[in-house]
């Protein structure tokens, strides 16, 4: 049984071995194989410039969700019986 095993992977080494191997062009012949050709690019002279540091913009901000924020009770405030500063204590 042993020997079965360590045949088994002896064969799916082999095998594995195998297909990692590098594929040749269809037609077998590297001269008849299109070449491929270098691609063309443009070459730039490099030269410090300033740029500038911060841009202004325009927009709107908007929140996605509104809360309309009201009191648990359903009665209205009718007078405020204190200005802002005044001195209050409890009753």
């Amino acid at each position: 049984m042993r020997r079965f095993i360590n045949g088994s992977f002896a064969l799916v080494l082999g095998l594995f071995a195998l297909s990692c191997g590098e594929k040749k062009a269809e037609g077998g012949n590297a001269a008849t194989a299109p070449k491929e050709e270098k691609p063309q690019v443009k070459i730039e002279t490099v030269h410090a410039e300033s740029v500038a540091q911060s841009e202004t913009y325009t927009g709107t901000v908007e929140s996605n969700l509104k809360n309309n924020i009201s009191p648990n009770s359903p009665y209205r405030i009718k007078r405020v019986y204190v200005d802002v500063g005044d001195y209050v204590k409890k009753g």
